[in-house]
Formats: C-alpha cells, sequence, structure tokens
C-alpha cells in the first residue's frame, strides 16, 4: 500500500534541539514527524489543520501543538503564512522519557487562565529562537543561548500542557499528582494491545480501585477507561493511515476486546468511524500538493510583521488575566 501519511524527517543544526520553518500551506499532504514534537504558530491569513483527533481553523496568531508521530496535515483556500518549531528531545536536557509518555495540547483556543501567561511565555521563546535560525546564514550561532531557550520551551510545556497526564498546573506544585500520572500513561502505552484493568494500575499504585477511579476523573480525559480507549485509538489510527490492514484486525491489535467498542470509541473521539477516517485521508492524499517554503528573508518580513499584533493581543490577554497589574 501507497501510506496516506508521509514521512517527514527534520534536519537539526548539530547543537541545536530546535528547527523552524516558514511556509505557505494551500494544501499540505498528511505527514509525520518521527520523534520530532512540532508547535505551529500562524502568521497570517487563515488554515485548517488536521491532526490526531482534533482539527482546528487556523488565524494570526493560532496555535496548536502536535505530539511526535502525529499525523497532521494542513489546507486553506487563502493566502496564509505559517511558522512550525520542530523540537529534537534527544538533544535537550531532559530525562529519555519525558516527551514520550505525554501529550501535548497547546491551542489557544482551549485555554483555562491559568494557561494564558504561560502560552505566551512559549510563543515569546518560539520568536525569539526563531530570529535566531533564520539569520544563522549571516551572524553567528549561539548555540548555547539557543539550548537555553529550547530547554526552557520545553520545561513550560511540560508543566503546563500536557493535557492527558494533569489539570493546568503552572507552578507544578502537586509533584505526587504529576508523578502518578506520569507512571499510569507509561504502564498503558506499554500495555495498551493487552488486557488493561483499573484493578491491575491500582495494585501497581498501592491504591484501592475507587481512589483510582476518583484520581483518573481529574485528568483531561475524564476517566481510566476514556485514557485507555484514547491511547487505543491513538495507534489504531496510525495502522489505518499506513497500512491497509482490515478494521478489525487493527481493532484487536490495539487492544480492544470487541470491534464494536472500536468502532463506538474511534467515532467519539475521533467524530467518525474508523473507516470513514481512512477514506477521508485517502481522498485527500489524490489532491496535488501546494506548499511553498519562505527563504530567510521572506520569513524575517513576515515574523516583522506579525509582531505588532502579537504584542497588542499579548499585552490585552494578560491584563483580563490580571486586570490589577
Amino acid at each position: 500500500m501507497k501510506t496516506l501519511a508521509i514521512k517527514e524527517p527534520i534536519q537539526f543544526i548539530p547543537g541545536v534541539p530546535v528547527h523552524v520553518e516558514f511556509f505557505h500551506a494551500g494544501h499540505y499532504p498528511a505527514h509525520f514527524h518521527p520523534s520530532t514534537p512540532e508547535l505551529l504558530l500562524c502568521l497570517e491569513g487563515s488554515a485548517t489543520i488536521r491532526a490526531c483527533n482534533a482539527q482546528k481553523d487556523l488565524h494570526p496568531g493560532s496555535t496548536f501543538s502536535m505530539d511526535a508521530s502525529d499525523i497532521h496535515c494542513i489546507y486553506s483556500d487563502d493566502e496564509n503564512l505559517l511558522m512550525s518549531l520542530h523540537i529534537d528531545p534527544s538533544q535537550l536536557e531532559l530525562p529519555p522519557d519525558a516527551m514520550t509518555n505525554c501529550f501535548l495540547e497547546l491551542d489557544d483556543a482551549t485555554l483555562s487562565p491559568l494557561q494564558i501567561e504561560p502560552m505566551y511565555q512559549v510563543l515569546d521563546r518560539m520568536i525569539s529562537l526563531a530570529y535566531r535560525l533564520i539569520a544563522k546564514d549571516t551572524e553567528p550561532c549561539d548555540v548555547d543561548t539557543m539550548r537555553k531557550q529550547s530547554n526552557q520551551l520545553v520545561d513550560l510545556l511540560l508543566r503546563n500542557f500536557d493535557w492527558l497526564s494533569f489539570i493546568p498546573d503552572p507552578y507544578y506544585t502537586n509533584r505526587q499528582f504529576h508523578e502518578r500520572c506520569k507512571r499510569i500513561m507509561a504502564y498503558c502505552l506499554e500495555n495498551y494491545t493487552q488486557k488493561i484493568s483499573i484493578s491491575q494500575v491500582a495494585e501497581m499504585e498501592h491504591i484501592n480501585e475507587n481512589y483510582l477511579s476518583a484520581f483518573m476523573k481529574r485528568t483531561s480525559l475524564g476517566g481510566f477507561k476514556n485514557s485507555v480507549n484514547f491511547i487505543r485509538c491513538y495507534y489504531a489510527e496510525q495502522l489505518l493511515l499506513h497500512t491497509d490492514d482490515d478494521v478489525i484486525d487493527i481493532s484487536s491489535r490495539c487492544g480492544f476486546s470487541d470491534p464494536k467498542y472500536f468502532y463506538a470509541a474511534f467515532k467519539s473521539m475521533w467524530g467518525n468511524t474508523p473507516a470513514k477516517h481512512r477514506k477521508w485521508y485517502r481522498e485527500y492524499a489524490s489532491i496535488r500538493p501546494d506548499i511553498r517554503i519562505l527563504d530567510p528573508v521572506e520569513a524575517k518580513a513576515a515574523l516583522d510583521g506579525f509582531l505588532p499584533g502579537y504584542h497588542q493581543r499579548k499585552m490585552t490577554a494578560l491584563m483580563d488575566v490580571y486586570p490589577t497589574r
């Protein structure tokens, strides 16, 4: 089979954990970046992005994040300019699994009040890194500063936008809650193809089932069963778009005991049946690509033009959150 999602590796500068690209997207084919999370920022115009189980209309100032290997595509009938920033976790000062056992959601449309200031802290670092990378051919590349800002950026993401594991907590105060969530997610990610019961996980955590059930309802997915089903559907999507395997076979391989449970969970979380989801991407793959990468001069002009509006939006948003400042 011809895969419905293109593998698109990113070429990082040695010693620099981030890569930036500015582009116009009329029809960007479905693709994924192995082991490389991506942050997207809309600078001009409008576009629509589909990634994992989400679909979002982008406009100037819109942000969106994709985890490593998330299949995503971007399309628009309008002119637009977008900036993507990719992250190489292997070059960061992080534990090896820090970005593999979590799911990020940096989305300006779904922020809680506590996430607004951290979002702008993330965007400030993205913009600073972008300027440095744009100028790398004409100015000395300050690798140490870029590594420091990259680590700060990822630290902000993990503290504030790990949507599967914990309630937004910008001060990272409840360490026990966070660590327990990480262990549970790691276990489910490792064992999603097998039967996973709440009693197994409760025993692993040395707590009773009722307490664990209440604990998992505090996470963004609202419960243990939903968390496990999301992980299974997430990997089922990979098989739907990378193979011609039968949907019933995919259901079994991803740990669902009955195909009807798979259909129900996938439609609930992805908004479509597995077969229709695959059909949409098959039709999308038949359309001719329309992408234009900006050169450094165009990229700097686009970023310069974006900044006045960005600073105005930032000031207004922070005044709404902190009216007495």
